[in-house]
């Protein structure tokens, strides 16, 4: 079915979507600022075990937002680390330095998923990988 049959809406199931990977993370991509007319980018992600995440980053140009569907996720919120669960929301403002992961004392079998994108809920510009 192509996008035209539904008036263009997307409609996608859970595992459909554009799939990358990136830190040995793999990410689903549902929603890309092509698509959105660059106002956001949306992708799932499973979170590695191994702890590993991006380096502190900031996107100057966008707000990045994150839902996590299961277990915890770690950010670095500037110099303020937070933990958080299934269901919880953060959303990062332009300009400050963040990174994410599975928390370190919890790294071990099995994936932390988290949705992320920006302006909606994953790290980078709207252009590039969703921020």
């Amino acid at each position: 079915m192509s996008y035209s049959d539904l008036g263009g809406a997307i409609v996608l199931g859970p595992d459909d979507g554009a799939v990358l990977e990136a830190r040995g993370s793999p990410m689903t991509f549902k929603a890309v600022a092509s698509l959105t007319d660059g106002a956001f980018t949306l992708m799932e992600r499973d979170l590695p075990p191994s702890g590993r995440r991006p380096p502190p980053h900031r996107h100057p140009g966008t707000v990045e937002a994150f839902f996590i569907l299961e277990g915890e996720v770690e950010f670095m919120l500037g110099s303020q680390l937070v933990r958080r669960g299934p269901r919880s929301f953060v959303l990062v403002p332009r300009g400050l330095a963040h990174t994410f992961g599975k928390p370190w004392a919890r790294a071990g079998p099995g994936p932390g998923p988290a949705c992320t994108g920006d302006g909606c809920v994953l790290p980078g510009p709207a252009g590039v990988m969703g921020g």
